[in-house]
């Protein structure tokens, strides 16, 4: 049972990434359609310097998920009725 819960988890995770990422794409195509300089390679920053930001949000979601796993923990130690 928990394997099966592990992987439906997973499942939800791995499809609500690949629509964020579909809806980033989307975004950012309509944005630079909107603002074409914007991008220009002497004006952006480099990938370099958003790797702060990543790890930044990835401590944040990692954060959230272990939030809500203490949540269902406690709630699995509670007795029913």
């Amino acid at each position: 049972m928990e394997q099966v819960l592990q992987e439906q988890f997973f499942t939800a995770v791995k499809t609500s990434q690949e629509a964020t990422l579909h809806l980033a794409q989307t975004w950012l195509q309509a944005f630079i359609s909107v603002t074409p300089n914007l991008f220009d390679t002497s004006i952006a920053s480099s990938l370099d310097s958003c790797y702060g930001f990543a790890e930044k949000l990835w401590s944040t979601n990692r954060d959230f998920l272990v939030s809500l796993f203490e949540i269902a923990s406690e709630y699995g130690k509670k007795p029913a009725g």
